[in-house]
């Protein structure tokens, strides 16, 4: 069986975020992904985050072309 993985972090400054992560996978042949993310966190109510970020995902594939997204979602902490 194959297996795929993730391993990162992110470090949280007030409101901001940036972290980077590293996805792979135990399949033969597959080459990983490095992902930077940076974001700000805007108050909706007590734990609630309003999660505005950017993300570029870069392969480690040769010749493959990174890909810039910008997002949004909720977060919550607990």
């Amino acid at each position: 069986d194959d297996m795929a993985y993730m391993v990162g972090g992110n470090y949280y400054m007030g409101n901001m975020y940036a972290g980077a992560s590293y996805m792979g996978s135990t399949l033969e042949g597959s080459d990983g992904a490095l992902d930077f993310t940076a974001g700000y966190l805007m108050g909706c109510g007590e734990g609630i985050y309003l999660n505005l970020y950017g993300t570029y995902n870069m392969s480690l594939a040769e010749e493959a072309d990174g890909v810039l997204m910008f997002g949004f979602g909720l977060k919550t902490f607990f």
